[in-house]
């Protein structure tokens, strides 16, 4: 079950969600800055240690991190509307709004403590004005469900659960060890934003052996999830947009690199998606006796071994898309240190396709290439071996494109001003680009030749969505995962 999940069990629950929810939607005036008070929030002081998940949600409406997600919002002409929505919500239950700003703290604490038998979740806010807290959660209880909410005062924080064992947890947290004595904690938030909308941290083996106590997995697969080890997560705002970002102290061993085959995608392309050494995963899988018999099940659906999908996908690999007719041009590059050995594995793919299909796959040139083409519903696929690479597309524009010459993305201005602006490095793990701007118009046109359209509300809404571009890097055991939704 989800934090989420774990969290509606409780009557306090059912209205934070939909708080929450609001939070998301609103940058309202009230206090000043301060809400994450450090790189370690407050409320980690009254989260037991060895706690599965712990979740920081930056309460404090008048302080920055608001105030610019405000000026994000500001752009979205559905901004009023939903906000009317609700605050029409909360009124159904009795609540309104400035007293939900007067209550709240700057610091607002989620925690499920353990994975076991028995949940259990909390919430807790140390609050700005304690009776107007105690009155937004007596009728948030009185509109909720019919599980019993328990309250208690610890130092100062207003802590609701529905599970006496957590309240006593946090009661001895409070006075002797906490998470926020943890270095796991204190080395995930170190690498995050000191001042966001919301962190989150989850201990890998706290949640792995309490999976398998409930009986949800085996060892081999509990040590795959603790071997991820920790995981912090943050959400902010910035003045161009939102930036996610997340770090784990793992043992994936993923490798950065600086893509080659950027070169070869087309300036234009609407998405851009880099990867490398997919190869190397498979093989970790082979390895794992968890994984065999869904590997075995793969081979026998599609016509190849484990071994030669891996060495497939071994080297550098690019997927991109760029707006063609009448369909878009979606194409699929990847380095080999054998091409031919490569085609060959896409000719076993092709021909047990094929015989489903009740077709044949057709030798064909095209622009002097030799290639292979597979026609599924009416759509062509192609493949060939073009200058050393391995291309798959449903355009002989992706095979011709790789001896034209002409400009790649690297130098699209779109795609540099995006990726500058995400910070990206020259060197990733795998990256996702996508030019949101230029492929609204794209879908629109597509869904006005199939006789339908986008909603005018949904365009109008994108307008000013620029871009998302999403990325990995790594450092010692450290993988850092970072996404970043640019809007102007």
């Amino acid at each position: 079950m989800s934090i989420v999940g774990c969290v509606r069990r409780t009557r306090f629950a059912v209205g934070a969600v939909a708080l929450g929810v609001l939070f998301a939607a609103v940058g309202c005036g009230g206090r000043t800055s301060g809400g994450s008070g450090g790189s370690i929030p407050d409320s980690a002081s009254i989260i037991p240690a060895g706690s599965s998940v712990y979740a920081y949600l930056n309460t404090d409406f008048g302080g920055d991190q608001w105030s610019k997600l405000d000026a994000l919002l500001q752009k979205f002409p559905d901004r009023e509307s939903l906000l009317t929505s609700l605050q029409a919500d909360l009124k159904k239950h009795g609540i309104v709004w400035d007293d939900v700003k007067a209550a709240l703290g700057p610091d607002t604490a989620v925690a499920e403590l353990s994975f076991g038998d028995t949940m259990q979740a909390l919430l807790a806010n140390k609050a700005n004005d304690q009776a107007k807290l105690d009155a937004l959660i007596q009728k948030l209880e009185q509109s909720g469900t019919s599980t019993t909410t328990q309250k208690r005062n610890i130092d100062g924080w207003t802590v609701v659960s529905d599970s006496t064992a957590a309240l006593d947890k946090a009661q001895a947290a409070s006075t002797g060890t906490s998470l926020a004595d943890s270095q796991a904690l204190k080395d995930a938030f170190d690498a995050l934003p000191s001042d966001a909308l919301a962190k989150v941290f989850v201990d890998g083996r706290s949640v792995a052996n309490a999976v398998q106590a409930r009986g949800g997995t085996t060892a081999g697969t509990a040590a795959t999830i603790a071997s991820l080890g920790s995981l912090g997560a943050s959400l902010q705002a910035t003045d161009d947009g939102l930036a996610l970002q997340a770090v784990s102290q793992s043992k994936l061993g993923l490798e950065p690199f600086d893509s080659t085959l950027i070169d070869d995608v087309p300036s234009g392309a609407l998405l851009y998606a880099s990867f490398k050494d997919v190869g190397a995963q498979i093989t970790k899988l082979q390895s794992n006796p968890q994984f065999q018999q869904m590997l075995q099940q793969l081979e026998t659906s599609l016509g190849v071994t484990a071994d030669e999908l891996a060495a497939l996908l071994s080297g550098e690999g690019a997927l991109y898309v760029t707006s063609g007719a009448p369909l878009p041009e979606v194409t699929l590059l990847l380095t080999s240190s054998d091409p031919q050995a490569a085609v060959a594995t896409l000719d076993k793919l092709a021909e047990r396709a094929a015989k489903g299909l009740g077709t044949t796959v057709q030798t064909v040139s095209v622009g002097g290439f030799q290639a292979k083409r597979l026609t599924v519903r009416g759509v062509p696929i192609y493949y060939a071996a073009v200058d050393g690479k391995v291309v798959v597309t449903d355009s002989e524009a992706g095979i011709t494109g790789l001896a034209s010459g002409s400009p790649n993305l690297s130098d699209d201005p779109v795609y540099k001003e995006a990726t500058s602006t995400a910070g990206v490095p020259s060197q990733t793990t795998g990256m996702l680009y996508v030019n949101v701007k230029d492929t609204v118009p794209l879908v629109d046109s597509f869904a006005t030749l199939a006789g339908q359209s986008l909603p005018p509300r949904v365009t109008s809404n994108l307008e000013h969505v620029r871009s998302l571009v999403a990325y990995g890097t790594r450092s010692g055991d450290t993988d850092t995962f970072k996404a970043f939704l640019e809007i102007k």
